[in-house]
Formats: C-alpha cells, structure tokens, sequence
C-alpha cells in the first residue's frame, strides 16, 4: 500500500490504488476491478478498506508544456495559435477556476483589515506607522539571518570544491560534527570529497553535512593509496586524526556586519523616538497590528496566486520560448519566432530532459564514447534516484577521468548551467543527473549477463529492465537526429542492450 514517488516511499491514494485494480480508464464500463494486497509490516486493514471503498476523488491536472511540445506546436501552429491552444487546457480551466474563490478570500482579507486598523488606534499618534517600522525592523533581521544562511553556503561550497587530499577539516554542528581529513578531492557540482572522520567512518560530505559551515585547520600526510572499504584502514586513519586533534586548531572567523543589520539599527532608534512608543497600551495596540500585517501578507500572497494562475500555462509557454531563443532553437521576436535547425532536431527528442540531451549533443559532449560509454551516459539522464542512493559513490567504468567520467561531468555542466537560465526565466529547476546506474548499464551494453550486471548491487531485476528500455527509447531518440559515428555508436548500443529479458 506504498508507492515510490522518486523521492520518497507515500502511502497509495485511492486513484492510485484504482488504477492498480485496472479500472482507471474505464469507470463506469467495468464495475468490478481484482486488486491483491500481501500482508507486510504496518499495513492497515482500515486504511486498505477506506482505499478501496472511496468513489470519488479530486483530479488534478499537473501538465505544462515541455520544451519538445513547445517547439512542435511552434512549428505547427505558430506561437499565437499555440498559445491559444495551450489556454484552453485542462489545467488551465482548473487554474481559472481556483481563481473565482481566491477572489471572494481576497474580498474578506481586505474588510478584516480594515477592521484590525481601527482596533489598533492609538491616542498618542499614529500607531500603524510605527508598527510598520517594527514590521520593517523584523523583516530587515530575517532577511539579514536569510544572506547570512546563503553566504555560509556559497562559502561552504567553494570551500568543498577546493579542498586537496590531505586536508583536515572541521565542522562545527549536525550530524558529521568532528574532525575529518579529505582521501579524494572532487570538483563536480555540486562537490562531494570522500573524507575519513576522526571516528573511522567514510563518507561522501555534501552541503546539507554542514549546517554552520566548514573550517580548513590543517593538513595531515597521507599513505598513497587508502582503501576507505577496509575497516583497518579507516580505524587506522581516524585514530591519527584523533591523536593530533590538538594541533588542528583555528579560529573562528567572525562574519561582517551586513547591511541589513546596520539598518535594523536605525530603525530602532526612529522607532523609540516615536510618540507611540511610550504608549501604555503600546503591546495591545501592537498585537492587532501583527494581525494587520499577516493578514496584508496572505492577500499579497493570494495575489500573486491569482496572477500566476491567470495564463499560467500560456506564460511557461513564453518563458520556454524565451530560453529556447537565448539558445537559438527558436529565432525571430514574440509571436513571430520560427523554428531552426537546431530546433529541429529538438521536434524528435521527447524525453524528461529533451533540452540537456539536444543541448550535449549540439555540443558534442558524446562525440568520443563507444557503445557502452554512450549508453551510460544516456542513463543519467533517466534514472530516477533514490535518496539512499546519495550516500554511496557509484563506480564510474574507466575511472573519473577515463571517457565517459569526463562525459558525465560535462553533462552535468550543462544541466547547471540549464538551470541557471531557468532560474532567470521563472522556470522550475530540472533533475539533476544521476549516476546511480551507470556502471550496470556500461556492463549490460558490454554483453555481459543480467547476473553479472546485478552483482554486489541493490537494483531489482524488473527494475533494470525497466530503466534499460527506458535508455533504449531516449538511444532511438539520439540516433533520429545524430549523424556519422555517434549514429553508429547509438544504433550499436541499441542492438547490444535489447537482448535477454530486456527484449523479450
């Protein structure tokens, strides 16, 4: 009665649980569906009846246009047909309907206002103006608290991508609290060094391991070659790092005051000179104002809703098309644009990450992969991972440095720097890649047995299967539009994976 939804294990709903029973499509034809559930730990009897016995249930549209959409209906429509088209969608109609009761909450806020600013009446002046300086002074610290969490981050995070073997590093607080000494830099991103702590653990370090930040408090000389899988070794390596604790010392540095401190300051000083501030009935006064400007920031917050909804399909639309220009995919201004040839080879990519792949292969990221490394490859592109997935390192075939590590990182690159011009255009961030099967397919496309693929892994027979014809689909993709020797590489790669079970 649980489902994996690519980022965590969530109880089935009851559409869920009628699609199991093969009724989804045909409610109404069919009116009786066969489901069996096997009894398993924490399963409730109750609940499964609730699942089973609800009819109904809210459907809820969660389309928007992927970039392949957009630019087909561009070429096949034009940009204002598309547009108008997009508008009559049925997540579009959903979003229009939200609006009609956000309208009549917005209605309500504004008479509620009104009413909390006459309760907040003040003799001694004018009691809104002074609680909007303690309003600007609250505001001002939790934005001053937000850059100080941002630029420990940013900090965190060029200090990861810089640290050497050798280094000893120390964190402060959270789970990874301690000494630990770097046994493999690494300048992906974003960056996860292999460390061995003072208590003789191995791990993968990444930003959400240090909450207050990391400290450079030495260096510690290092055998040539240390094999993190081998318990003695790493007891070994925390026990030094344990006796020499003492010497990796180093202070704290202290943050510079910002600006937005600086004017929380002058605030309080305006604010205590203000009539109202010796007021007795002052804290009175000022909890409906509380009430005034939480109530001011829910309307805000249904306007901006409303305004988004208003087109909202239509307006990921045009942002799509704004970084599908800045790319040259598209050419030409607004309801004008046409099509290029890039953006023709763009038509035939339909995957998750259409734009990654059409934007690696423009680049010539696999230009230099055989077979088995471009399968590879293509697989961290459609492999969703699991969150216990992050804390193993997978086996990159040839090393991180060998052809298709090199390929890896690259695409990693690009999906960064995708994202970045998401961000610029409102557009919601894509997937990172994966590697979590890469080494599995490499062999599997290599012609080796599903037995020797699996060994020493976790991954499900059924699940390889899946993901390898998943890869073969996104491989017939590439060879549509590749040409010359990445053709061949693609269409070689397709016959070597479709074999065994993966054909049948």
């Amino acid at each position: 009665l649980v489902k994996w939804d690519g980022e965590g294990h969530k109880d089935l709903t009851a559409g869920e649980f009628t699609q199991l029973t093969g009724r989804a499509g045909r409610r109404g034809i069919d009116v009786e569906g066969h489901a069996v559930v096997v009894e398993h730990f924490g399963m409730d009897p109750a609940a499964l009846v609730r699942l089973a016995s609800r009819r109904t249930y809210p459907l809820l549209s969660s389309f928007q246009p992927s970039y392949n959409m957009s630019i087909n209906l561009v070429a096949k429509t034009g940009v204002k047909r598309a547009r108008e088209l997009l508008e009559l969608s049925f997540a579009q109609y959903q979003a229009d309907q939200a609006v009609v009761s956000q309208a009549r909450r917005i209605r309500d806020i504004e008479a509620s206002l009104q009413g909390f600013e006459e309760a907040a009446a003040c003799e001694q002046g004018d009691f809104m103006e002074y609680a909007r300086m303690r309003d600007r002074i609250n505001r001002s610290q939790r934005s001053a608290a937000k850059k100080r969490s941002r630029d420990l981050r940013e900090a965190s995070e060029k200090t990861l991508s810089t640290l050497r073997r050798g280094t000893v590093i120390k964190i402060d607080s959270g789970r990874r609290r301690g000494l630990m000494v770097v046994v493999a830099a690494d300048q992906t991103s974003p960056p996860r060094p292999l460390v061995v702590s003072d208590a003789g653990r191995a791990m993968r370090l990444s930003l959400a391991d240090l909450p207050s930040g990391i400290t450079e408090v030495g260096t510690l000389r290092l055998p040539k070659k240390i094999d993190t899988r081998n318990s003695r070794q790493r007891k070994d390596l925390g026990s030094t790092l344990h006796a020499k604790r003492h010497e990796f010392t180093k202070p704290r540095q202290v943050p510079a005051e910002s600006t937005q401190t600086q004017e929380a300051d002058r605030l309080k000083k305006e604010m205590k000179n203000h009539p109202c501030h010796s007021c007795p009935d002052r804290e009175e006064h000022a909890r409906w104002a509380e009430r005034y400007f939480r109530a001011l920031r829910d309307k805000d917050k249904l306007v901006g809703e409303v305004n988004r909804s208003t087109g909202s399909i239509a307006r990921i639309f045009d942002r799509r098309l704004n970084v599908l220009g800045e790319l040259g995919y598209v050419t030409g201004e607004k309801d004008e644009r046409t099509v290029t040839d890039a953006g023709t080879m763009l038509r035939t990519l339909y995957a998750e990450r259409d734009l990654v792949i059409a934007e690696c292969l423009r680049n010539g990221v696999w230009d230099g992969l055989g077979a088995p490394g471009l399968a590879a490859v293509v697989s961290s592109l459609v492999y969703g991972g699991r969150r216990e997935d992050e804390a193993r390192t997978p086996r990159i075939p040839q090393g991180p440095q060998g052809p298709l590590g090199l390929a890896l990182k690259q695409t990693v690159r690009i999906w960064s720097q995708l994202n970045d011009l998401h961000e610029q255009h409102g557009l919601p961030a894509t997937a990172e890649p994966h590697w979590g099967i890469v080494g599995p397919i490499f062999v599997w496309t290599q012609g080796k047995s599903l037995g020797n693929v699996l060994r020493g892994s976790e991954i499900a027979p059924g699940d390889m299967v899946r993901w390898c014809k998943q890869v073969i689909d996104v491989l017939d993709q590439i060879a549509d539009v590749a040409e010359g020797p990445l053709f061949e590489r693609a269409t070689e790669a397709i016959s070597a994976m479709r074999r065994g079970v993966v054909a049948y």
